[in-house]
């Protein structure tokens, strides 16, 4: 069970996370004033108009959701498995798969959106299996009653 609960969270966390994140830029960079959000054409055009900083902030988005997310689900399961950062991970990939087959995306964010998850999810199950190994590390070394 504890198990499963580390994946869901890792998901969950690391979803929040990039939804804040693409939440922020949109404040910060915000899409010029009557785009159809409706019409991927339309968005897709006004993405390629913005300038690279707006996709360049959900790359970011993208590598930090994954990264939190897999570094949580090591963490958690307490295991140094890739699998359970694996299996969030992949989630994130689909996810950004699917984004770059529902609306026009310049070239480059092709390569940049799936890479950034791919890489913030590796380097958040390096973390985590830090985590996991000074846990353990605590575990052991602490004071067993005498019995």
């Amino acid at each position: 069970m504890r198990r499963i609960l580390a994946i869901v969270t890792g998901i969950g966390v690391g979803g929040v996370l990039i939804a804040a994140f693409e939440g922020l830029n949109s404040i910060l960079f915000p899409l010029p004033d009557g785009v159809d959000m409706s019409d991927p054409e339309a968005l897709g055009r006004a993405l390629a108009d913005a300038g690279p900083q707006v996709l360049g902030g959900v790359a970011l988005a993208y590598f930090w959701g994954a990264f939190v997310g897999a570094w949580l689900a090591t963490s958690i399961a307490d295991s140094e498995h890739r699998h359970f950062a694996g299996v969030v991970t992949a989630f994130f990939l689909l996810g950004a798969v699917f984004t770059l087959f529902s609306f026009p995306h310049p070239a480059w964010f092709w390569v940049a959106g799936p890479l950034a998850v791919a890489v913030g999810g590796h380097f958040g199950w390096i973390k985590g299996c830090s985590t996991v190994s000074a846990r353990r590390a605590r575990r052991d070394a602490a004071p067993t009653p005498a019995g």
